[in-house]
């Protein structure tokens, strides 16, 4: 169910991103994720945030990022349960992910695939849930992803994260 809605929000999504990556008033994660430091934004979502076909609400904060680059997004609410997707500039889904180590909260740990612009998505799992967010973004080690086990990093993530560190043996 959620992978339509998905598909219809990146229809919806390509005629928006690059208005929100030419715009001077930017969240304040639109700048380089190249620091061990967590980027974190604080957000919320309510009836004047953008919605979603399935009714849910959501925000968008893009970032620059480089092919190769291992990085973590989490989402954390105390208020809604949280979704993240993170897609490309043109609007492509490159990850997502619901509920982290079974929590309510969202994480995605990543190798990007290209150098350029990505937009992470906050996004509330359910119709009309509203509150107060925190959205971080952080570059790691693989080592990191690795140590993820199966909560919160996908299996392509991983085999992305292994192809890479082949010639590093």
């Amino acid at each position: 169910m959620r992978s339509i809605y998905s598909a219809l929000f990146t229809v919806c999504l390509v005629a928006i991103v690059p208005v929100m990556l030419t715009e001077g008033d930017r969240p304040a994660l639109a700048q380089t994720a190249n620091s061990t430091e967590p980027l974190t934004v604080e957000g919320q979502l309510d009836r004047n945030s953008e919605v979603m076909e399935d009714g849910s609400y959501f925000a968008a904060h893009p970032f620059e990022g480089t092919a190769g680059q291992r990085v973590v997004i989490d989402l954390a609410s105390q208020a809604f349960d949280a979704y993240l997707l993170l897609l490309d500039s043109s609007g492509n889904k490159i990850a997502e992910n619901d509920n982290a180590d079974n929590s309510r909260n969202a994480q995605i740990s990543i190798v990007l695939p290209a150098t350029g612009n990505y937009i992470i998505i906050a996004n509330s799992r359910n119709a009309g849930e509203t509150g107060s967010y925190t959205l971080s973004l952080r570059s790691t080690t693989a080592e990191a992803i690795g140590q993820r086990g199966s909560s919160g990093a996908e299996s392509a993530e991983k085999e992305e994260a292994n192809r890479l560190l082949e010639g590093f043996d």
